[in-house]
């Protein structure tokens, strides 16, 4: 779909809704990627950001993010950790367990639905992740939520404390989620205003917010250059951690 907008006309009327995940792949993760993120297309406006959060087995038999780090430290490489996205998860997994002195096995699965199963049966034992698929799960005490990364909690998981409130604030450097639109690079500027413009007047709407922050998201209302910024942060930061942390397509 990101090949095809592209190949598409810039003329406003081709755009896409994208996450996180088209600024964290890179060329040194897929190095057949036919396009490139920062020069081919322009930003036209973020929609929202999800916190990540660290959800557990209750296999593991912790209630707290202390309990889980201490359970961690004491077997290296002996819990599995789960994630779908190699250039997202895995990357975040990998800078968490640096930060926080542990090491466990990553294993992938395609779907979320396969990564809450693998949960739920304790095949793993954790996973860092948008919380937006884990209320219900969460909720039947199936799974357990540990922490926020975030500096506030996350409006769907107000029991579950941040990593200030856990004295780990190192982990603020692992990003949140995000989505946005783009357009082709070269759409005109008076047509990237009016669709932001737009955007931002639909997002300012009571029900639309109150739509988002149910699943847990948090509006952003803003201008193409701060969605360009974000869209760049991510991905050096994902482009750092590939090299870093010798993450591979999987």
């Amino acid at each position: 779909a990101v090949s095809n907008l592209k190949n598409s006309p810039a003329d406003g009327y081709s755009m896409m809704m994208v996450g996180v995940n088209f600024a964290a792949r890179n060329n040194k993760v897929y190095p057949e990627l036919p396009y490139d993120q920062l020069n081919d297309f322009v930003p036209v406006v973020q929609i929202a950001e999800t916190p990540t959060l660290l959800f557990a087995s209750k296999t593991l038999g912790v209630d707290t993010f202390g309990q889980f780090v201490e359970l961690a430290k004491n077997q290296p490489r002996k819990l599995n950790s789960g994630y779908t996205s190699a250039t997202v998860n895995l990357t975040k997994q990998s800078a968490f367990e640096s930060l926080m002195g542990i090491s466990a096995t990553p294993i992938s699965y395609k779907g979320t639905p396969d990564l809450i199963l693998a949960l739920i049966r304790g095949d793993i034992a954790y996973a860092l992740t948008s919380p937006i698929p884990f209320v219900s799960i969460v909720a039947e005490r199936k799974v357990v939520a540990l922490a926020t990364i975030a500096k506030t909690r996350a409006t769907n998981f107000p029991d579950v404390p941040t990593i200030y409130e856990l004295g780990v604030p190192q982990l603020a450097v692992i990003p949140p989620g995000w989505w946005g639109i783009i357009a082709k690079a070269g759409t005109p500027r008076e047509i990237i205003e009016k669709w932001n413009a737009a955007a931002n007047a639909a997002l300012k709407n009571p029900e639309v917010r109150a739509r988002l922050e149910r699943v847990g998201a948090s509006v952003v209302v803003g201008t193409p250059e701060e969605f360009a910024a974000v869209v760049r942060s991510s991905f050096a930061i994902y482009e750092k951690w590939t090299q870093e942390f010798w993450i591979i397509q999987r």
